[in-house]
């Protein structure tokens, strides 16, 4: 049984949009400690990527980041689909 490839790209839009919304959040109310934790976390320094945050372009990153993101799970949900063989259970 395959996946449902348009279920699992919306799905992971819509969780990558929740992600950059307390991302960018954090990023509002802490910039200094937001930098400072993904900069432990990724092994770089990132403090001197400080960037301001405007309604413009936080709006913008979500749509684009989430579209981006829905679609390349919805990518690998199809590719999966192609890679894997039919059970021979299916239609029984």
């Amino acid at each position: 049984m395959g996946v449902n490839t348009r279920a699992l790209g919306f799905a992971s839009g819509i969780i990558a949009a929740a992600t950059f919304i307390v991302c960018g959040l954090l990023v509002a109310i802490a910039p200094g400690a937001t930098s400072s934790f993904f900069g432990w976390v990724l092994h770089i320094d990132l403090s001197s990527l400080a960037r301001p945050i405007s309604l413009s372009n936080f709006l913008g990153g979500l749509a684009l980041f989430s579209v981006f993101v829905g679609f390349c799970v919805a990518a690998v949900g199809w590719m999966y689909n192609k890679l894997t063989p039919p059970s021979q259970f299916e239609g029984a």
